[in-house]
């Protein structure tokens, strides 16, 4: 080959005149243009899998799986311990003993903040998903509903009402939004995303990376009690009758204290939670931390040490409690969902 040829080539590939370098540089284009909408695409299918475990979560933390198990622990654990969510079973959709990780309003909050965006993808949308009176639609039967059942004690809601007045309100909020930023892009991210081919890169990218967040927690799923471990511990040769677990949250033993309408659901595995012990000392601990930080922020002197015990820490990660029927009587025992522990046990 000629050098100077080749050189000759070589200069004109890099000032871009080369039909080479055109191609080339089309081709770079393109892949970041794709890249740049898969940057908003991913996180969209993370969230859409984040919501996919609060609502499967029952079904994982009843697993016999180490792995599942795991999974599902942990997210009813990260609901509870950030404190997204009251976790008040009665107020969840409950599933065999085990309530969702958050209250139904939340899972419809969730869901309905995913149909929302997922209206970008719509060939023809409703007009009225971009029209400013859809935020009072979604706005007005959420505030109704928690505003007389929460901050009036008026009413109590139900589950499938707090399902759908919390996913009326975000689609809506989010339907809105959407139509406006980012319907004028549609065409263009219909191209670079909806195509089989990039659809299928992303699938594989979530389903990796939910094997991986499963691989890791099984560790931890090992160290708790399952399900069926809890009902063989709570029987004994006095009570070897019909047995059933169920699984409480890390914030429901607190959270049910300061329902308004508890009575109405008063049973006899709430009534045992609500007087337990270890509740009492958490509740103290609470309050100290409280008025501690207020004390500093005031600029007072710091309140005296409080001993803490580890009844703080104790029991956050969940509760088993099974109850088994023997010789016209019930046996309730209460199990550490981490420790194995025994709380508690009453004979009815």
């Amino acid at each position: 080959m000629d050098f100077w040829k080749f050189l000759e080539d070589f200069m004109s590939f890099l000032s871009g005149s080369h039909p080479k370098a055109v191609e080339v540089n089309h081709r770079l284009e393109r892949l970041w243009t794709v890249a740049g909408y898969n940057a908003l695409f991913i996180p969209y299918l993370l969230l859409c899998l984040s919501v996919f475990l609060i609502i499967t979560a029952p079904f994982f933390i009843a697993s016999e799986s180490p792995r599942y198990r795991g999974v599902g622990m942990t997210v009813s654990i990260i609901s509870g311990v950030a404190n997204f969510c009251h976790q008040i079973p009665y107020r969840s959709f409950v599933f065999d003993g085990v309530p969702q990780p958050v209250c139904s309003r939340d899972v419809g909050i969730y869901s309905g903040a995913l149909l929302g965006l997922a209206t970008i993808f719509l060939g023809n949308p409703p007009k009225i998903l971009s029209q400013k009176r859809i935020l009072l639609i979604a706005f007005a039967p959420i505030v109704l509903d928690g505003f007389t059942q929460t901050v009036f004690a008026l009413r109590e809601s139900n589950n499938i009402l707090r399902f759908a007045t919390g996913i009326i309100f975000t689609f809506g909020v989010f339907a809105f939004f959407t139509q406006r930023l980012l319907n004028p892009r549609l065409p263009i991210l219909r191209e670079n995303i909806l195509s089989r081919n990039t659809l299928i890169f992303d699938l594989i990218l979530v389903f990796l990376v939910f094997s991986l967040f499963a691989t890791m927690l099984e560790p931890f799923g090992k160290r708790l009690m399952s399900k069926n471990r809890a009902i063989e511990l709570a029987q004994t040769p006095q009570f070897s009758g019909p047995a059933k677990a169920y699984y409480i949250p890390t914030n429901a033993p607190l959270s049910i204290r300061f329902d308004p309408f508890f009575g109405r659901h008063k049973t006899p595995i709430f009534e045992d939670l609500y007087g337990m012990e270890w509740v009492d000392d958490y509740l103290r601990q609470r309050v100290f931390l409280a008025n501690h930080s207020i004390s500093l922020m005031e600029g007072g002197e710091q309140p005296q040490a409080f001993d803490f015990t580890d009844g703080f820490f104790r029991h956050r990660l969940g509760i088993w409690a099974v109850t088994v029927e023997s010789g016209g009587n019930t046996r309730y025992v209460y199990f550490d969902a981490y420790t194995g522990e025994v709380l508690a046990e009453t004979i009815r």
